[in-house]
């Protein structure tokens, strides 16, 4: 459990496309206000192990360094901190 009481994010299923991996943690984070930055970076963590191998995965590397980059030091982030690189990464893998 974290600091605000919300239970760590799953890794990824086994077998798994990237896209139920974006999906998933789309919707633990929508029904949450705040999420704290370690739990942000491991969630973003699963989404990038689900892309291993995959074609736009430096993309994805990319769009991940970036927003773990802006909330590094910064211990609690509102939910659209968040959502809005997980929507971008969501765009790259459906394009």
């Amino acid at each position: 459990m974290s600091r605000l009481g919300y239970r760590s994010p799953p890794a990824p299923v086994q077998g798994s496309t990237p896209l139920d991996a974006v999906d998933a943690v789309l919707a633990m984070v929508s029904q949450r206000k705040l999420v704290t930055a370690e739990e942000a970076r491991r969630m973003l963590h699963g989404v990038q192990v689900a892309v291993e191998g995959e074609a736009p995965e430096a993309r994805i590397a990319g769009i991940i360094m970036d927003a773990t980059t802006t909330y590094s030091d910064q211990m609690v982030l509102e939910r659209s901190r968040l959502v809005d690189p997980l929507l971008d990464i969501r765009l790259v893998i459906c394009s």
